[in-house]
């Protein structure tokens, strides 16, 4: 299976790198394009071929997302949700970690969000000085 790498934008579309042969998954970046859908259907899409094909017993998501619109917010829940329901059914790991700027208490509220809708775990880890 090949990664998938989705290039970044200076605004708009945030970087996509899921390497199916470690296990990590990242998405970095800004994410505020008007029709998410569009953008996350190729990352469902190959989630689940990987989700089927998973050899690897640990999955690390990283989240370094600077910023993201409420358009997007139901996309990253759906994300988590696909990986909340493939520990369900197979028992292998998938572990989150939400990176965020110190600054940055909206970043720090969205984790909280996430952590308390689904039940994966994730740790944040704060960036800046």
């Amino acid at each position: 299976m090949d990664s998938l790498i989705i290039k970044s934008t200076k605004k708009y579309i945030p970087y996509v790198n899921f390497d199916p042969d470690s296990g990590v998954l990242e998405i970095s970046g800004q994410c505020y394009m008007e029709h998410p859908d569009q953008f996350f259907n190729p990352i469902f899409e190959w989630l689940s071929i990987y989700l089927e094909q998973a050899a690897i017993e640990n999955t690390t998501v990283n989240i370094k997302l600077i910023y993201f619109n409420t358009s997007a917010v139901k996309c990253l829940y759906a994300f988590f949700e696909l990986l909340e329901k493939f520990t369900k059914k197979t028992r292998k790991n998938v572990e989150v970690n939400w990176f965020f700027d110190k600054e940055d208490d909206s970043m720090l509220e969205a984790y909280h969000e996430y952590k308390e809708q689904v039940k994966l775990p994730f740790t944040h880890i704060q960036i800046g000085s």
